[in-house]
């Protein structure tokens, strides 16, 4: 029969080493002790650190740490913590018409009521923060391959939001509902003049004052001779009513995109370009290549790109790939986009997002394509830089996000072993100090 003694001992020990909840871990002070921490930041690799975590923030991190006597010590001998991952092009598709489950708050099902159109390379200007579905179930794949934070894009054009992947949080998922300008881009007139008008203005009006004439007018010529918008009067009928009460919409979507050509023309912020062929990424720089203040962060594909890096020298363009190797065009050779882009000095960065099949087949293993790039050429520290450091830069987190230092957020992955190392296992990922996936 156990004493008093030890049960009291045993809890102790519990209590002491034993995982926290949600709650408690935002709340107490925790020493995550004797671990390889991948800072990412000036410090670089500590081997045998601790790193302190108090209210969702780093208080301290080093290899001489004093612990306070209440903080909750959590062992990590032969484990690896790394920053949580930042994902920049997160594709958030916008349902045409959600199920949405009897039990999802009013406010959230008002919010999808009607939405019949996704958004198209050409459609319509789609704010990601009014389409924003928290419950969506494909943020699951997403939390459970070590994506802490994402940058939510449609596959057409519009303004990104960032979000946290804690889906448990529901609405207070989005910490920033004004994110950045996106398009998709193919090598058709149509979705390139999405950016030629954008940055010249003036362009654009002109194109659509030399088609005004075709439209029709208020004369006998165009439509409203007709009784159209111009008619005689009447009572407006039911489908000019709803054009009416659309209007202060387009409005509003009109200034929006505008202060944001202006943003990104002035180079304020970035423009997240989704050039699908290799066509398109040749017309984009041709259009672009006027504005010396314009950052461009490109995605696309290393097939598409390996025999352009040249043409991307010296422009201000940073490039959003899939980690992985892929093959040459018409080859069975396989290249390494990345590294290539490494030693021509072209920045990159990493979205684990963009093929979302391979995001749900790795997530035993969800830095395997990364490891097998450092295996075949690039460098340990820019494979972890493009997952973290260099997306909340590019995104403008760096404040916050994407190293592990003192006073910074702590979105944290906790892996068993190297996580560039085959076998190696993610346990646990940390939302401002809160786990949000243990394995």
């Amino acid at each position: 029969m156990v004493s008093s003694r030890r049960w009291c001992v045993l809890a102790i020990a519990l209590f002491s080493f034993g995982p926290l909840s949600p709650d408690a871990a935002a709340q107490r002070t925790i020493a995550y002790r004797g671990a390889t921490v991948e800072t990412l930041g000036p410090d670089g690799r500590l081997e045998d650190a601790t790193l302190l975590v108090r209210d969702g923030k780093i208080v301290a991190i080093g290899t001489e740490i004093d612990i306070p006597a209440d903080a909750h010590i959590v062992p990590m001998n032969g484990k690896t913590i790394l920053p949580g991952i930042v994902d920049p092009y997160y594709v958030f598709s916008v349902r045409q018409e959600p199920e949405v489950p009897s039990r999802i708050p009013e406010q959230f099902r008002n919010r999808f009521r009607g939405r019949t159109r996704a958004p198209a390379t050409t459609g319509p200007f789609v704010r990601m923060a009014d389409y924003f579905y928290p419950y969506d179930t494909d943020f699951k794949p997403a939390v459970r391959s070590g994506i802490t934070s994402a940058n939510l894009v449609a596959p057409g054009q519009g303004q990104s939001a960032l979000a946290w992947l804690r889906p448990e949080d529901g609405k207070g998922m989005i910490f920033q509902a004004d994110g950045l300008l996106f398009a998709a881009v193919t090598n058709d007139t149509q979705s390139l003049d999405i950016v030629r008008n954008g940055l010249d203005p003036n362009r654009g009006s002109a194109r659509r004052g030399a088609t005004s004439g075709r439209r029709g007018g208020f004369g006998r010529g165009g439509r409203g001779g007709r009784g159209g918008r111009g008619g005689r009067g009447g009572a407006p009928t039911p489908e000019r009513e709803g054009e009416a009460s659309e209007a202060p919409q387009a409005d509003e979507s009109a200034a929006r995109m505008t202060a944001l050509w202006k943003a990104v023309r002035k180079g304020q912020q970035p423009l997240i370009l989704n050039a699908n062929n290799a066509a398109a990424v040749l017309h984009v720089l041709e259009a672009t290549k006027a504005y010396e203040d314009l950052r461009i962060a490109l995605v696309s594909t290393g097939a598409n790109l390996y025999e352009l890096l040249d043409s991307l020298k010296g422009r201000n363009v940073t490039l959003i790939l899939q980690p992985g190797l892929e093959r040459v065009p018409y080859t069975s050779d396989l290249m390494n986009v990345a590294a290539m882009a490494e030693e021509a000095g072209i920045p990159f960065i990493f979205s684990l997002s963009i093929n979302r099949s391979q995001l749900a087949r790795s997530q035993d293993d969800p830095l395997f394509a990364v490891a097998m790039l450092v295996k075949s050429g690039l460098s340990r520290q820019a494979a972890l830089h493009a997952l973290t450091a260099g997306p909340a830069q590019l995104l403008g987190l760096e404040k916050t996000l994407g190293t592990l230092e003192k006073d910074k957020l702590a979105n944290l992955l906790i892996f068993e072993g190297d996580p560039l190392e085959s076998g190696s296992r993610l346990q646990q990922v940390i939302v401002e100090g809160s786990p949000v996936h243990e394995f």
